[in-house]
C-alpha cells in the first residue's frame, strides 16, 4: 500500500513549483484535434493534391503547403481553390503561422460570397460558385483559427453557424458534423457551460447509438469529451461502484465519468489510434484522481490517518489506478506534447497524494526538462 502525505513540505513545495512552471511554458488554451482536410473537389484528385494529404497525415506540414500552395497557383477550379485555401489554412494552423493561416481561411470563405465583418453569407457576392457544401467546413477552420488565438466565444459562435449549414448535410459530410458538435461541446467547457456541453454531447451520444459506420477513433473521442463534462460536473463514478461491468449497464451508471470512459476502453481501446488510446487513460487518470480526492474529503481528519477499512482501501485502489492510467497514457502516445502532459500529471499527482520517492520523482523531473527542448517553439497547447 502507499504511504499517504509522508513526503516532506519543502520537497513538496518544490514539485508543485515545478509542475506549475512547466504547465505555464504552454498555451493553456485546450485544443481540438486537427480538423480532417477536405478532399478534392474533382472526380480524381490531381497528384499534388494526394501528395499534400498524404504529407498532412504524417504531419510533414511544410510538404503539404508546398504542394497545395503550387496547385493554387495553377488552378482555375473555384471549388478546387475552396478546399485547397482550407487545407493550407489547417497546415498552417498546425505549424503556428496565424497569420497565414487566417489569410487562406478568409479568401476561402470570400470565395464562397461570406462577409468575414458581418458573418453573413450573400450567396450572390460569389456568382461563379454553384456548390455551397464546403462552406460549413470552412466556417469550421475559421472557428478552429479564433479557437487556438484564445477566442472561444467567437470560434463558438462560427460554429454553432457552420452547423445549420450542416442541416441538410449530415449524411453527407458525417465526419465533419461530428467534430463540429465535439468543437461546441468544448468550447462551452472551456467557456465554463458544463451543463450545456454535457447536454449536446449525451445527444450527440444517443443519436449515433444506432450508427454502424463510426470509426472507433470518433467514439473514443466523444467517450472522452463526455467523461470530461461528467468529471467536471462532478458525475464521477455510480455509488458503490465495484468497477464490474454491470455497474455500467443502466442509464444512471453511464452517465458517470468513470463508467463512460471504462466502456469506451473496453469496446474500443483496441480498434483506435495508439495516440487516442493514450488520450483517452490520460482522461481516465484524470477522472481516478478527482475519485481519490473526493474520497480523501470525505475524511475531516488527515488523510495520513486513514489507516484502515473500506475507504483506505478505495482510496489505495484509486491512487494506484490514476498512476497506472498516466503511464499507459505517457506509454501509448506518439506526440511528445502528450507524453509530457501525461508525465506532468503523474508528477503533480505523486506530489499531491503519494510519497514522492527520489528514486521515481528525481528521474521524472530530469526526464521532463529534456523533454521541453523537443516541444516546437510555437505549441497549440497541453491540457493538464
Amino acid at each position: 500500500m502507499l504511504s499517504f502525505l509522508t513526503c516532506r513540505k519543502p520537497r513538496r513545495f518544490f514539485i508543485w513549483l515545478l509542475c506549475g512552471v512547466l504547465l505555464s511554458l504552454f498555451w493553456l488554451v485546450p485544443v481540438n484535434e486537427i480538423v480532417t482536410t477536405h478532399r478534392s473537389a474533382q472526380a480524381t484528385p490531381p497528384p499534388a493534391f494526394i501528395a499534400g494529404q498524404l504529407a498532412y497525415e504524417q504531419a510533414d506540414y511544410a510538404t503539404a503547403i508546398a504542394e497545395w500552395q503550387s496547385l493554387l497557383n495553377q488552378t482555375q477550379h473555384l471549388e478546387q481553390q475552396i478546399a485547397l485555401l482550407n487545407n493550407l489554412s489547417l497546415a498552417y494552423q498546425a505549424v503556428g503561422d496565424r497569420a497565414e493561416g487566417k489569410r487562406a481561411i478568409a479568401k476561402s470563405l470570400e470565395l464562397q460570397g461570406y462577409d468575414l465583418a458581418t458573418e453573413t453569407l450573400a450567396s450572390d457576392r460569389a456568382p461563379d460558385l454553384t456548390d455551397f457544401s464546403q462552406l460549413p467546413q470552412s466556417l469550421d477552420i475559421y472557428g478552429q483559427w479564433h479557437y487556438l488565438t484564445g477566442d472561444t466565444t467567437t470560434a463558438l459562435r462560427l460554429w454553432q453557424q457552420a452547423e445549420t449549414y450542416y442541416a441538410d448535410r449530415a449524411s453527407t459530410q458525417f465526419s465533419a458534423w461530428f467534430d463540429n458538435q465535439l468543437n461546441q461541446a468544448r468550447a462551452l467547457q472551456y467557456l465554463g457551460y458544463h451543463l450545456d456541453a454535457q447536454e449536446k454531447l449525451v445527444a450527440l451520444r444517443d443519436s449515433l447509438a444506432t450508427v454502424s459506420t463510426l470509426d472507433p477513433n470518433d467514439h473514443v473521442d466523444l467517450a472522452i469529451a463526455l467523461g470530461r463534462i461528467l468529471r467536471l460536473v462532478g458525475q464521477l463514478e455510480p455509488a458503490e461502484n465495484t468497477l464490474t461491468t454491470g455497474e455500467c449497464s443502466d442509464e444512471a451508471a453511464n452517465l458517470s465519468s468513470l463508467c463512460v470512459l471504462q466502456t469506451a476502453v473496453e469496446q474500443w481501446g483496441n480498434q483506435a489510434t495508439s495516440d487516442r488510446r493514450s488520450a483517452l487513460q490520460l482522461e481516465l487518470g484524470n477522472t481516478y484522481r478527482a475519485i481519490a480526492r473526493q474520497v480523501q474529503r470525505l475524511h475531516t481528519s488527515p488523510i495520513a490517518a486513514v489507516t484502515g477499512g473500506e475507504d483506505a482501501a478505495k482510496l489505495d485502489d484509486r491512487i494506484n489506478r490514476t498512476l497506472q492510467a498516466y503511464q499507459q497514457a505517457a506509454t501509448l502516445t506518439t506526440k511528445t506534447s502528450q507524453r509530457v502532459n501525461a508525465q506532468l500529471n503523474e508528477l503533480s499527482f505523486r506530489a499531491q497524494m503519494t510519497e514522492l520517492d527520489a528514486t521515481i520523482g528525481t528521474p521524472l523531473v530530469n526526464f521532463l526538462l529534456t523533454t521541453l527542448n523537443e516541444l516546437p517553439s510555437d505549441r497549440p497547447g497541453i491540457e493538464a
